[in-house]
């Protein structure tokens, strides 16, 4: 009498369970790398935002100022506020106001800067990510080095804008924000011209 040995094919209770810890590593492993590559990807879209808003704003402003006669600067809720005067062809006086909001950036005679086309970043579809906040718009004249500079000085001025992109926390972890700086410095040559002119100064 011949026996028949016949072999089974399947996986054991031990095969299983390795194969499903192996399998849950994977997954675990490929929710995270694509959750940093989607984080990454959000940070430098967010950040491309807020540089071109900085670059932009700060175009017009200082377009602004170069063209001026005269400049005021005050404070208005922590940030400089500027009141820019010159004259048009007509020898009429033209006034240019600039502020700062916390939430809302940059204003130009109370609206958003290039005519209402250059609005605040705030995140966009990713605002769920982080905060934006202007925390520093500063104007002032340069120091005067040697008195024969005097009237170039006066007529200089250091611009600083600040923007902080504040990551939300994550659980009892808290994120160190990013400061994104604007350095500008302007010279306005028709003040430095007409400073001096009594006719000028009397228009504006």
């Amino acid at each position: 009498m011949r026996l028949m040995f016949k072999s089974e094919s399947g996986m054991t209770l031990m095969e299983l369970m390795a194969t499903v810890v192996v399998v849950s590593i994977l997954t675990i492993g490929l929710g995270l790398t694509t959750r940093t590559i989607q984080d990454h990807y959000a940070r430098d879209t967010v950040k491309g935002d807020v540089r071109l808003y900085g670059n932009l704003a700060l175009r017009e402003i200082l377009k602004e100022i170069s063209l001026a006669n005269r400049m005021d600067v005050s404070t208005m809720n922590g940030f400089s506020r500027i009141t820019i005067f010159r004259l048009n062809e007509q020898n009429e006086p033209i006034q240019t106001s600039v502020s700062a909001s916390l939430t809302q950036g940059l204003k130009i005679n109370n609206r958003e800067p290039l005519n209402g086309n250059c609005t605040f970043p705030d995140g966009g579809r990713f605002k769920h990510l982080q905060t934006i906040r202007l925390t520093d718009f500063s104007v002032k004249e340069i120091p005067v080095i040697r008195p024969s500079l005097v009237k170039f000085a006066s007529s200089t001025y250091d611009i600083n804008l600040e923007i902080t992109i504040q990551p939300k926390a994550e659980g009892h972890r808290k994120l160190d924000p990013e400061i994104i700086r604007f350095t500008r410095r302007v010279f306005m040559p028709m003040k430095y011209v007409t400073q001096n002119n009594s006719v000028t100064q009397s228009l504006l």
